[in-house]
């Protein structure tokens, strides 16, 4: 659906062209209304309609000059103008405007319909041909990346269909936007190419978008030469307009601009080495050319040369893990990637060392391995996936979750392993109450240290070995006073008290009472 804003200075009449004319109908939605020209370009410029609707004589700047400023802003724009029948002088300057349209008061509603009929077919052919154009532009700039820009004939045309007048010495500014992790997105990316095009035409900036690869777009901005301030923070507003219209996050790297288009490669070269340096610092921000770190050529000789190397955590955090350390674990990672982010290894070298970091974890562990995918906590094909990321941070962001997971497996093994322990050393405490057991003895039946079966003892009951046996034996001791033939030296040793005081004492403190109190109670 086209757009249009309507323009009268009678107040009436406007208020009855919004109102009672069935816009929606033909096609079109009014975005904005108007009382004089000068009103109408400020708010041409804030709403960016397809069309504009003006009458022609107005106060404070009539519709011609209206129409002129428009068209100086973007020619794309349809101006229809609206007029009375006695006013043939500005029916001639209108046509030296190009209007896209004359319509005479009072309108003709059929008169309406067609004229908005032919405005909407110019319009979809504009957008053909600055669609064709971008096309055009794409393969030329590519051209010019491969050839070099001494083909001077692919660079007239490039200039061409820019329409940029290099002898002007407006500058000609290239900024990539890269989708961060494009390949990880379930999502479509069309809402950015729309985003993109869309902040081209609302800061009325003269520019052309390309789609280079998935993920990546190129934004060639020309026409207005800039200081480097006002063309960061232009391109932070797009990163902000990023952000609000489209589902996922981007980085944007920028150069500084050019003048002249024998500059162009090495223009390009530099936007893309600071948004591909967005590996080492982040997506979801903008880099500048000029603000990134300087590497000294000694750095720069060992990056390539791939001798930075990192140290090997692999086998503390496999230490973490498996004591169920999580804090730890996350800190090793963490400060293994601060140290990369600042050494700036090559990017394989990166990759390499977090399927390093992994295999460690699943080498002894191939279960785990197979588990953590069939839960969804680890890609089926895991090292692709971590090729696939596109920053320092995201592949640290990807490692966590798959540690968090990997201690979870360790505990769970560790507690079902556990649950059988107990269930065994229950069994054995219950069959041997009679006797004067030790922890000692609980421990070589389950195979287990006696200090490592006290701590997972505790874990599972909430008490101590000792705690537990005098509870099941005083339990026992209490059924058994209920038998009167028995005597109390008999029921403490029958619950594995050979002293009957001792025996005596600790019932006492338990039930409050001393045996043969609590037999007499109980009778």
């Amino acid at each position: 659906m086209n757009s249009i804003m309507l323009v009268d200075d009678e107040r009436l009449e406007l208020e009855m062209m919004h109102l009672y004319i069935d816009w929606r109908a033909m096609g079109i939605e009014v975005i904005t209304t108007a009382r004089n020209g000068r009103e109408a370009f400020e708010k041409y410029k804030a709403y960016q309609p397809d069309i504009v609707l003006t009458d022609v004589k107005m106060p404070i700047m009539d519709g011609l000059q209206l129409a002129k400023q428009i068209k100086e802003h973007d020619e794309r724009t349809k101006v229809v103008f609206l007029s009375g029948h006695d006013e043939f002088d500005y029916i001639k300057a209108a046509l030296n405007i190009e209007a896209a349209g004359y319509l005479l008061k009072p309108l003709d509603r059929k008169e309406l319909a067609d004229t908005m009929e032919k405005v909407k077919a110019k319009c979809r052919r504009d957008e053909e041909i600055q669609l064709s154009r971008s096309v055009w532009a794409a393969k030329s700039f590519a051209s010019l990346l491969a050839e070099g820009t001494e083909q001077e004939e692919t660079s007239r045309t490039f200039a061409s269909l820019l329409k940029w007048d290099t002898a002007l010495g407006a500058g000609l500014h290239i900024g990539i936007v890269s989708v961060d992790n494009p390949q990880t997105r379930s999502a479509g990316l069309e809402p950015l190419s729309i985003a993109l095009h869309h902040y081209l035409a609302s800061s009325l900036t003269k520019g052309l978008v390309i789609d280079t690869k998935l993920g990546e777009y190129m934004i060639l901005r020309y026409g207005e030469s800039l200081q480097h301030e006002d063309l960061d923070q232009w391109w932070h507003d797009l990163l902000a307009f990023i952000r609000a219209h489209c589902s996922f996050t981007a980085t944007i790297g920028h150069d500084s601009g050019i003048g002249q288009l024998e500059q162009l490669q090495h223009c390009y070269c530099r936007a893309k080495q600071a948004v591909d340096f967005k590996f080492y610092a982040g997506g979801n921000r903008v880099i500048a050319y000029l603000k990134l770190p300087h590497i000294t050529q000694h750095a720069a000789a060992a990056q390539e040369a791939g001798s930075v190397t990192m140290p090997d955590i692999g086998k503390p955090l496999l230490r973490a893990v498996r004591e169920l350390n999580a804090a730890k674990a996350v800190d090793l990672i963490a400060a293994y990637y601060a140290a990369a982010t600042a050494a700036r290894p090559t990017k394989d070298a990166v990759y390499r060392s977090a399927i390093h970091l992994l295999n460690t974890l699943f080498e002894d562990h191939p279960r785990m391995e197979e588990q953590l995918k069939h839960q969804g906590s680890l890609a089926s094909d895991w090292p692709a996936h971590l090729y696939s990321l596109d920053s320092i941070a995201a592949i640290q962001d990807s490692l966590v979750p798959i540690v968090h997971a990997a201690i979870a497996y360790f505990a769970s093994r560790q507690s079902d392993r556990n649950s059988a322990v107990i269930s065994k050393a229950l069994e054995f405490i219950g069959s041997r109450l009679h006797t004067a057991i030790t922890v000692e003895d609980i421990a070589a039946t389950v195979y287990l240290s006696p200090n490592y079966l006290r701590t997972v003892f505790k874990e599972a009951t909430g008490m101590t070995i000792l705690e537990y046996m005098t509870q099941k034996r005083m339990a026992r001791a209490t059924e058994l006073l209920h038998d009167r033939s028995l005597k109390i030296h008999e029921i403490a040793a029958r619950v594995g008290y050979d002293n009957t005081s001792y025996f005596c004492s600790i019932f006492q403190r338990h039930k409050g009472l001393t045996p043969s109190d609590y037999r007499k109670k109980s009778m």
